[in-house]
């Protein structure tokens, strides 16, 4: 589960149940729109295509951690997007994302941008409750594919 907060201050949980092939994206709590998830999961990487920048240090205390930072491009259909990421290496080749800025335009001209800052993360699932999806998102949704679903695919692939 991701929990993040929209353009109108309200929490955003996502639920991505792999096997049964379903995303849940809960608002505020209340409301619930469930699509179809048609992407196999994918452990989060850098992808041999991105272009390692340098590295660098996050904090200014004794808890700093030592960041990788990439670009990616990834054009898909009509819109280009160039994202910059930080990714803190881990032991045996694992790593975590910290932190990414995407911006791109659309044939048309459409230009958009994101920031993502990921803090407070542990490794462990404390509360396996939160892979839950609350009841009301067991009825019928007419929603079909989200805008910020169609964004988000971009930048999952910045680091796939």
């Amino acid at each position: 589960a991701r929990v993040t907060t929209n353009m109108m201050g309200q929490p955003v949980r996502d639920i991505f149940d792999f096997p049964a092939k379903k995303r849940y994206v809960i608002t505020n709590g209340t409301t619930c729109n469930v699509t179809d998830l048609n992407e196999p999961f994918q452990k989060s990487c850098v992808s041999p295509s991105a272009v390692f920048m340098g590295s660098t240090v996050l904090g200014n205390t004794d808890d700093n951690m030592k960041v990788d930072n990439y670009r990616f491009n990834i054009t898909q259909g009509p819109v280009t997007i160039e994202t910059s990421f930080m990714i803190a290496p881990m032991k045996g080749g694992d790593c975590t994302v910290v932190g990414m800025v995407a911006y791109g335009k659309d044939q048309n001209g459409y230009q958009f941008s994101g920031t993502t800052i990921y803090m407070n993360f542990s490794f462990e699932i404390t509360d396996k409750s939160v892979f839950q999806p609350p009841k009301q998102c067991n009825e019928p949704d007419n929603t079909g594919t989200l805008l910020f679903e169609v964004l988000g695919g971009f930048s999952r692939h910045g680091f796939f």
